[in-house]
């Protein structure tokens, strides 16, 4: 039996087991991230991805900096079976307007509200944008 590439990632994550999987370089700060820690938010963004209505083949925004969240935002949308639409959170409102309405996201996910209201005053038919706090709400995990 073939598996996938996520399927494979996935299933090798879980065998981590509380191994750091990931490390946030902040300034001098290192924040690790364990597996099983990660895992848990994939599943919190996968959670989230349902209950939004997002379906197999919508297409999700993803606007954020590099972080464990991101990454474990793209794999949640890609477990569902979503398109994960990369954007570069340095990139010009303006810019990322553009890119947004040609992608017509069902949904945008932004790391936090300056980065959304940037993109919602350039954007005026927005979509639905939710922001990390959202997505990872209550989650007993803070990844950065």
């Amino acid at each position: 039996m073939t598996t996938s590439f996520l399927e494979h990632i996935l299933a090798t994550t879980k065998n981590a087991g509380a191994r750091d999987l990931l490390i946030e370089i902040h300034g001098k700060d290192q924040r690790p991230t364990s597996a099983i820690l990660f895992l848990a938010l994939v599943a919190k963004a996968r959670g989230f991805l349902k209950s939004a209505g997002v379906k197999p083949g919508d297409r999700v925004a993803l606007l954020a900096p590099n972080r464990t969240k991101w990454v474990a935002c793209d794999l949640a949308i890609l477990a569902e079976g979503a398109i994960c639409v990369p954007l570069y959170s340095r990139q010009d409102p303006r810019e990322l307007a553009v890119m947004v309405r040609d992608c017509a996201p069902a949904l945008t996910i932004a790391s936090d509200a300056a980065l959304a209201d940037a993109l919602k005053a350039e954007w005026q038919e927005h979509t639905r944008v939710a922001l990390w706090d959202e997505v990872f709400a209550a989650s007993p995990v803070d990844a950065g």
